[in-house]
């Protein structure tokens, strides 16, 4: 998804990061806590647990 087009032309192209990528962007340096409103839990265990 290409979120940076919304905020000015010079951002096109810039990604909004996947779940994964944010945990291997943060482990071993902060903590996340994760709200989970509408998403499928199960979805993200493995993902959760791969990290871990």
């Amino acid at each position: 998804m290409d979120i940076g087009i919304k905020v000015d032309e010079k951002w096109r192209n810039t990604k909004i990061p996947t779940l994964e990528e944010i945990l291997v962007l943060c482990q071993g340096k902060i903590g996340i806590y994760l709200d989970l409103k509408e998403a499928d839990p199960k979805a993200l265990i493995p993902i959760i647990k791969k990290m871990a």
